[in-house]
């Protein structure tokens, strides 16, 4: 992330959030691909946090935080489950995971 980024606060009003499910249909985790989180990219892989407030995604790290924008009912129901988020690089081949949500 460039210098001028660092602890940036970002909104983000169009995005794309995918749900992985089990075998019996049940969600399991929140999926962030990050070649589609342009400039806070950086922002969700190294997340160490996230929270529903007021609809939207807010999502913490110590190199700032970004909000996703009206969600929809499904995250928002992922969100009051727990479910760890995973952000996946797939053109560096590497993954990571966000497990503690806050209130």
């Amino acid at each position: 992330m460039p210098p001028n980024q660092h602890n940036a606060s970002v909104r983000l009003e169009s995005h794309s959030i995918g749900i992985a499910l089990d075998p019996e249909s049940k969600p399991v985790c929140l999926i962030l691909s990050y070649d589609t989180l342009e400039m806070c990219a950086e922002i969700a892989f190294r997340g160490r946090t996230a929270q529903i407030d007021e609809g939207d995604l807010l999502i913490h790290s110590p190199v700032g935080s970004m909000r996703m924008v009206n969600v929809g009912q499904a995250v928002i129901d992922a969100g009051e489950l727990k479910l760890p988020i995973v952000v996946l690089d797939p053109q560096n081949e590497r993954e990571t995971q966000i497990d503690v949500w806050v209130n």
